[in-house]
């Protein structure tokens, strides 16, 4: 289901379409970019919903202005769609705390190929989070951290990610601040 760009009214409109995903068991695939998800009521109460959507393979809430607290709702709640295989959650307000709920939900999403969390505020605490949890996503294929604030420091921190994930084939690590040691790594 592709709802991108869709100015849901708000609280009342999340909270609506929550309502109809939650008769969507079967579910596969869910884009709600851009929609103006509301914060406060909505997001928890869509989260909700996908907690009964166990075939969920992709996720995609880019674009949504949600930040740490909101992050750790959806993250907790993605902990019951074990068949989750891309999540997108670019362009959101997400920082070093909400980088750590995300971390302990890749601990438990082991068949994640592609994770994009481009255009955050995650910092060097934040990428070590992240990192330190995706030696359980030995099927990654694709990470996208770019626009996230992240020095050389923090892309050190990536580096074992090539033995942890063997088929990782790329790698966004484009507009941070990286220096000459950061790109040596």
């Amino acid at each position: 289901m592709c709802q991108s760009a869709n100015l849901l009214p708000g609280e009342n409109g999340t909270v609506q379409l929550a309502s109809a995903l939650e008769e969507c068991i079967c579910l596969e695939s869910l884009t709600l970019n851009n929609c103006s998800l509301g914060l406060t009521f909505g997001l928890p109460r869509l989260a909700e919903a996908l907690t009964r959507c166990a075939a969920l393979q992709e996720l995609r809430l880019d674009g949504n202005g949600f930040g740490d607290h909101q992050t750790s709702i959806l993250a907790s709640a993605l902990r019951q769609c074990s068949e989750l295989r891309a999540l997108s959650l670019a362009w959101n307000n997400i920082r070093a705390d909400g980088a750590q709920h995300l971390s302990d939900l890749l601990r438990h999403t082991p068949n994640l190929m592609s994770l994009d969390l481009s255009a955050n505020e995650l910092g060097g605490r934040g990428a070590q989070a992240v990192a330190s949890a995706l030696a359980h996503c030995a099927q990654l294929a694709q990470l996208s951290l770019n626009h996230n604030d992240l020095e050389d420091e923090a892309i050190a921190r990536l580096a074992p990610l090539s033995q942890a994930c063997p088929r990782l084939s790329l790698l966004n690590l484009s507009a941070n601040d990286l220096g000459p040691s950061g790109t040596r790594t």
